[in-house]
């Protein structure tokens, strides 16, 4: 068990509300103008982790918080006392979710493991739009419909994840040279993919807050880069919101694209790590 002091579990807490508010008070202030924001509004819309659990410091599991405002901690019932301090209990993880570990531990191992592949160049948005008049977003597009469908069937589609798949459109999957499923979704997973380094900020938040609110906030940082990214080489055209295109269509926009794909690969792997041995911490504790 980890000790943090009164004095040093305060500034922790601080640190992490002023990092988080600095990130998104721009994003709030557009917000309450009813400014729609296509990158960001998709980390708390599509991941469904509030912003308030977000700023709210967690110290994870294994760690005793010392002093006397430790006890107004326990107002929350799923902290609990400790010969020392206070501490998260781990009783309240209930038995039915020990099988969610197990599996995002074996999810995130696989993933670490593979080699990554950088060829997708974030067609997965392509495979989204093609053969529709209507987009999910309320963008003007770069390209018109017929073009997209023009570049979608010519290019190769080989998108490795399944929650990008399964937003294909119907006339779009078949071009998919893989066929990821729910149930299959580990054997395909690998770390060059975009999406599959974006949900570390999933797999980081869903055990909240037994998993570490630094890991949680360095996932949804990397987590909003790399939409930043995805977005910019889809086929919207966000440049009046100050996001110049990656265009994918040029051999230029492939490399670039490649280039910052290998970036998030290098960047999430250490992340990776740290979410596979705090939850083997959990599934430890728990047994």
């Amino acid at each position: 068990m980890q000790v943090l002091t009164e004095e040093k579990w305060h500034q922790q807490s601080r640190e992490l509300k002023k990092r988080i508010d600095n990130l998104l008070k721009n994003y709030f202030s557009n917000r309450s103008k009813s400014t729609k924001h296509p990158v960001i509004d998709f980390l708390f819309e599509y991941y469904s982790f509030r912003f308030s659990e977000l700023k709210s410091w967690s110290p994870g599991i294994g760690v005793i918080l010392t002093g006397d405002s430790a006890s107004d901690l326990l107002k929350n019932h799923l902290y609990k006392k400790h010969n020392d301090g206070v501490t998260l209990d781990i009783s309240k993880i209930s038995p039915q979710r020990k099988n969610t570990i197990s599996w995002i531990i074996d999810l995130l191992q696989q993933t670490k493991e593979r080699s990554p592949y950088l060829g997708c160049l974030g067609l997965h948005e392509w495979a989204m739009v093609y053969g529709q008049q209507k987009t999910r977003h309320n963008l003007p597009l770069r390209m018109s419909p017929q073009q997209i469908m023009n570049f979608v069937e010519n290019s190769r589609i080989r998108c490795t994840h399944y929650d990008a798949f399964r937003f294909f459109t119907k006339p779009a999957k078949p071009l998919n040279e893989l066929n990821p499923t729910k149930q299959t979704r580990r054997d395909f997973e690998q770390p060059g993919c975009l999406h599959a380094n974006m949900d570390l900020y999933k797999w980081a938040h869903k055990f909240y807050p037994w998993i570490a609110s630094d890991i949680i906030a360095d996932a949804f940082e990397l987590a909003w880069r790399i939409r930043e990214v995805d977005m910019r080489a889809s086929p919207y055209d966000m440049s009046v919101m100050g996001y110049e295109p990656i265009c994918i269509e040029t051999p230029e926009g492939r490399q670039q694209y490649t280039h910052l794909q290998r970036q998030f690969f290098t960047e999430a792997q250490p992340l990776r790590e740290k979410l596979i041995v705090a939850y083997q911490n959990i599934q430890q504790m728990l047994t």
